[in-house]
Order: C-alpha cells, then structure tokens, then sequence
C-alpha cells in the first residue's frame, strides 16, 4: 500500500482520497498493513493537513521505533499469559481426571 501527501492531496495506491473517507477501519488497516511492512507512506507536500499524522506514523512503523518496542512486549506478555493459561486448564483437567478416577473406584 502507497500512501502519498503530494499538490495538497492524499493519496492510496495513486487514488485520490477525500480526508472525509478516511475512516477508523480504513485507518486500521494502514497501521495493520503498515506493521507487516506493506506501507510506503512518501511526503511531498510539507502543508498538507494530514503530514503530521502521516509523519508520526512513519517513524513508529520504522523497525526499532518505540512504539514496535512496546507492541513486542505487549506481545510477549500475551504470550506467556496464553501459556500460563493453557497450563492452568491442563492442570484442572488432570484434577478433574483424577476425581473421576477416584468417583469411579468408589
């Protein structure tokens, strides 16, 4: 995906964009795509409403910015939490088990 600030207009895959169909999905989508490194966001026009915006995502979406950092811990920390639950539901089923064992010996 190419977005692009040029004349005074935004641009995604060299379709122009009203400011207006930038939408919360549409937006999300950048920032998906732009955490695979499917976005090339160029900036041509310095006044252009949205640089800002746009100038700020390009530098977090850069490998090694602060905010790839904090979103990898994130992502660590869900990770052990995932295995720390799936261990916890393999330590119930084996109680649960082991309940049904003794139940049936009775």
């Amino acid at each position: 995906m190419k977005i692009e600030l040029k004349e005074e207009k935004l641009y995604i895959d060299d379709l122009e964009i009203e400011i207006s169909k930038l939408t919360a999905e549409l937006l999300d989508r950048i920032v998906d795509k732009g955490l695979k490194g499917e976005v090339e966001i160029i900036i041509t026009d310095e006044s252009h409403p949205l640089q800002t915006f746009f100038s700020k995502l390009k530098e977090e979406l850069e490998p090694g910015s602060a905010f790839r950092k904090e979103l990898e811990e994130l992502e660590k920390g869900l990770e052990k939490l995932e295995e720390e639950l799936e261990n916890i539901d393999e330590v119930n089923e084996e109680e649960t088990n082991e309940e049904t064992r003794l139940e049936e010996d009775n």
